[in-house]
């Protein structure tokens, strides 16, 4: 089964991945199904997901593969006049299978796009 034929694909974002600015706008719908239950405190009860989307990689590291990795501010580098990053957001794919690879490459693309057009815009401002 991959996301193409799959009925539901289950997305569970955490507390402190919310906190960091991780939203549910522009959300796909139709089969994507997402949860924000902050009830889930062990790695087990993850295992429904597809995805998840957290600060904390290590936490879900027996059942998930991290995905891809958003960077976030760390601190201002006087020297270099510029801001340092560290990775913030994790978005963690189950070990399963279920997820399908096209997907995991197209949110990549994505996000190297959204990164190329915030240097842009910074170089003319």
């Amino acid at each position: 089964t991959d996301l193409h034929t799959q009925p539901t694909i289950r997305v569970h974002i955490d507390a402190a991945a919310a906190m960091q600015g991780v939203t549910r706008f522009g959300e796909l719908g139709g089969r994507w199904q997402y949860s924000k239950d902050e009830s889930l405190t062990v790695a087990s009860q993850f295992k429904g997901f597809d995805f998840c989307i957290t600060a904390d990689a290590d936490k879900l590291g027996e059942y998930f593969d991290i995905a891809a990795v958003v960077p976030g501010f760390k601190r201002v580098n006087w020297r270099e006049f510029k801001i340092d990053e560290e990775p913030r957001i994790y978005i963690m794919r189950r070990r399963s299978g279920n997820a399908d690879a096209d997907l995991v490459a197209d949110m990549a693309k994505a996000r190297r796009a959204h990164e190329k057009r915030q240097s842009r815009a910074r170089s003319r401002g």
